[in-house]
């Protein structure tokens, strides 16, 4: 009984939790799907909807030295594909959405890890030779996002938080050294700061209406439904959503 049990809760694992379960664990992905080739490998992974909550506790607690070391393949592999699908894929296929999704949760977990300059190019780039090719590709695609006039909203907010993410990179005590603070700090383009505010604006009317749905006497909530869900609604990757979300159980756990 206890083996039919455990069979039962591993097929009910969502495949993209059981897939990077293994890619944490430091498996390949021939090694996770032997008769898929790398490149239909991450094409199915960015087919399946992302699971947020638990890619982004993955990466925080996943130390220097592991990334460093023997996930390094793995962060340089998710980053360059993230990078090839979000830039070659059309803005109608998931596959993009997912992949910027995924980069910017990859992103920002991995430049909150202290890393020096030199270290986020090992960790994403694999190293100071490739960096070049790999992050003028990154920079491509934001520039692409944020010019394309017919870019849905999403993918412009998407490219404007990719760029908020790499600003505040060693804002403190590096701001110097920092290109992209420096280019804000500096910059004279009148249509890249009206697109980047125009995509801010776009994202707190969202999360206005939302909250205004989700505030609807009519629907008669409770507060905790109606704080949890206004809070979940607010968050940058749910503002776009075509329905409000059900608010985080964790976040009332213990009431």
């Amino acid at each position: 009984m206890n083996s039919g049990a455990s069979v039962q809760s591993f097929q009910s694992i969502p495949k993209f939790i059981g897939t990077y379960t293994k890619l944490f664990e430091g498996l390949t992905p021939h090694d996770i799907s032997p008769h898929e080739s790398h490149d239909q490998f991450f094409s199915n992974l960015f087919n399946l909807d992302v699971k947020d909550a638990y890619l982004r506790e993955e990466l925080n607690r996943t130390t220097k030295n592991d990334c460093l070391g023997k996930l390094k393949p793995f962060l340089n592999a998710i980053f360059r594909e993230c990078l090839s699908h979000a830039h070659s894929a059309p803005y109608d296929d998931l596959r993009k959405a997912h992949a910027l999704e995924t980069l910017v949760i990859v992103l920002r977990s991995i430049l909150t890890k202290n890393f020096t300059g030199w270290e986020v190019m090992e960790v994403l780039a694999g190293g100071v030779g490739p960096a070049d090719e790999v992050f003028m590709t990154f920079t491509a695609l934001v520039n692409d996002m944020i010019a394309d006039e017919r870019a849905p909203a999403q993918f412009t907010f998407e490219a404007a938080l990719l760029l908020a993410v790499l600003a505040n990179f060693h804002k403190s005590d590096a701001s110097r050294l920092n290109p992209y603070l420096k280019c804000f700090k500096e910059t004279r383009d009148e249509n890249l700061m009206r697109k980047i505010c125009w995509a801010t604006n776009f994202a707190l009317t969202c999360s206005i209406k939302a909250y205004q749905t989700i505030s609807d006497d009519s629907v008669k909530p409770t507060l905790t439904t109606t704080l949890g869900s206004m809070f979940t609604s607010l968050r940058p990757d749910r503002a776009f959503a075509k329905t409000p979300s059900d608010p985080p159980r964790e976040l009332f756990k213990d009431q």
